[in-house]
């Protein structure tokens, strides 16, 4: 792909007392061409790494719900929901999660759980609490203690979240929040959850996946600021390009057309 080039007609020669060294663009043109191109170039380069993480994050929400529903139609096979006479109440579940998925997991930075919805008791993989820095007794083994952990201003969604797939709305749900650390620091977590229900529709049993995503979200969040400073920027060199008193004009490489003049051109 050409970009334009720009060319500055210089008049400085009709103004006496004027060097050209008294003009300072504030390093808005450079050599072979304007900034704005510049700025150009890194927006664009910016916008396909900014589109390539959306779609590493869709593959992961589909992996995730596929893990999900592969873990549901386990669970379904080891708990019976129906023996003669009668619906069975699902057993409860042992008090740490099966050690394979627990490793398949782990070297994704996710972490399984599983959700008693009548005792409110929930059963994480144990490799979760341990890269937030929490030792085996001091994990929550509680919905409410989960929820303690996350940051105040996410917890009104996340509870909404929870008790809307508890109701009727829905198998699953995604969100997004932030979760304290040992340290008192937060990280990004991302919540995948699925329902399952008996054949009256009670939920019996909920499984999810949690992932850290504190890496992914800084990214998209230095992505913004570079995208911001990078339009912020071509809009100098717009002004820039507008005021000044030099007559410049933009030029297609390709057929020598004038693409782009300064009100001084």
């Amino acid at each position: 792909m050409r970009h334009p080039i720009l060319l500055t007609v210089s008049l400085l020669a009709a103004s006496p007392g004027i060097a050209s060294q008294d003009i300072d663009t504030g390093g808005l043109v450079a050599a072979g061409g304007s900034a704005a191109l510049l700025f150009e170039r890194l927006a664009a380069a910016l916008e396909a790494q900014l589109l390539w993480s959306q779609i590493l994050t869709v593959i992961a929400i589909l992996v995730m719900l596929g893990v999900i529903a592969l873990l549901t139609f386990l669970v379904l096979r080891q708990w019976p929901t129906a023996q003669a006479g009668g619906m069975a109440e699902p057993p409860v579940p042992s008090a740490e999660i099966p050690k394979p998925w627990d490793t398949v997991l782990e070297g994704a930075g996710q972490g399984l759980w599983t959700l008693n919805p009548g005792s409110g008791e929930v059963r994480f993989s144990s490799e979760w609490w341990r890269a937030f820095g929490y030792g085996p007794h001091e994990a929550p083994n509680t919905l409410a203690g989960w929820r303690g952990l996350i940051h105040p201003a996410d917890q009104p969604q996340v509870r909404r979240a929870f008790e809307s797939l508890l109701g009727d709305a829905g198998e699953r749900f995604v969100i997004d929040y932030r979760m304290r650390t040992r340290t008192d620091e937060y990280r990004w977590v991302q919540t995948s959850a699925h329902v399952i229900r008996d054949a009256t529709g009670r939920p019996r049993r909920m499984i999810g996946i949690n992932t850290d995503i504190s890496s992914r979200r800084e990214m998209e969040q230095r992505l913004a600021a570079l995208t911001q400073a990078a339009k912020e920027g071509e809009g100098q060199c717009r002004r820039f390009f507008e005021s000044a008193q030099a007559a410049m004009l933009l030029i297609d490489p390709a057929d020598g057309r004038i693409v782009d003049a300064n009100p001084a051109a």
